[in-house]
């Protein structure tokens, strides 16, 4: 939902025509009609694709490991990597907290970490703190999964609000960037009152029926490169070092293609895909 002429609504209408994908144009007031619970200004557009979802986090990550190990992967948990440095013969040391790991390449996935292990890859790299919020609606059945469709707002010129039905902890909104810059190791984890207010104003500006008791309110870190684009491909210092990170906020749903990506080049030093936009040394 925003503007018609918003980076949001134009680029969501761009990319489902560019992959075929079924959509609907809204106006404000087919918005209204059909979800009474957003309050959509005169002159708002709404793109709706019927085919879109939820992914449950945890368990898609849980299935992934599940697979990976079926296939044959060694799974660690306990020894983070603190860095690597090349070895005689063309290999690679990785420094854990465990003790070293011997590698022919590897695939740095590091999010919020990234910007310390993948200095000198040509993108400059930051940390950001969001805020995820749940509240609990006065009525819940218009909030469910069968009512209330995933949408992200754009409220103001580039700036962002998304939320979920709600899934039995009341309804998750937040922002999409707009956040503090922080590193892994210095995030605020704690949630203020006035944080929470804020995103109250929002609520009761667009969406008032959702402006309920707060449940819960956690943080998260993005790793956002200058474009907000990915970093696909060989570190420009070391080709054996495949560069899989900064997702900038829009990461985990692209999961299973980043997997087969990072996989191929890796294995092959190619994808099948175009990752001119995505290439680490591409900020010089």
């Amino acid at each position: 939902i925003g503007p018609a002429d918003g980076a949001l609504v134009r680029g969501a209408r761009e990319s489902a025509e560019t992959h075929g994908l079924p959509f609907e144009l809204l106006d404000a007031a087919e918005i209204r009609r059909r979800f009474p619970v957003f309050h959509a200004p005169a002159g708002s557009i709404g793109v709706l694709e019927p085919r879109a979802g939820v992914l449950d986090p945890e368990a898609a990550i849980e299935v992934s490991l599940a697979l990976a190990a079926e296939a044959g992967a060694e799974l660690r948990f306990e020894a983070p990597v603190t860095g690597w440095s090349g070895e005689a013969g063309g290999g690679l040391r990785l420094d854990t907290s465990s003790g070293p790991v011997h590698a022919d390449r590897v695939i740095v996935t590091a999010g919020p970490w990234a910007p310390e292990l993948l200095a000198g890859a040509g993108a400059p790299l930051e940390g950001e703190r969001q805020v995820m919020y749940w509240f609990q609606p006065a009525a819940p059945e218009p909030f469910s999964a069968a009512r209330l469709p995933v949408f992200i707002w754009e409220w103001g010129a580039g700036r962002y609000f998304y939320g979920l039905p709600d899934q039995g902890a009341g309804v998750k909104v937040a922002r999409h960037h707009d956040g503090e810059t922080v590193t892994a190791a210095t995030p605020r984890r704690a949630v203020q009152p006035e944080e929470i207010g804020e995103m109250r104003q929002l609520l009761r500006r667009f969406i008032p029926d959702a402006d309920g008791p707060p449940t819960d309110a956690v943080t998260c870190l993005y790793t956002n490169t200058p474009d907000h684009h990915f970093l696909l491909g060989a570190h420009p210092r070391d080709p054996r070092v495949i560069v899989g990170s900064a997702c900038s906020g829009h990461g985990f749903k692209f999961a299973p293609v980043l997997g087969e990506v990072l996989a191929d080049l890796a294995l092959t030093g190619r994808s099948a895909f175009d990752l001119t936009p995505f290439r680490p040394g591409r900020f010089g």
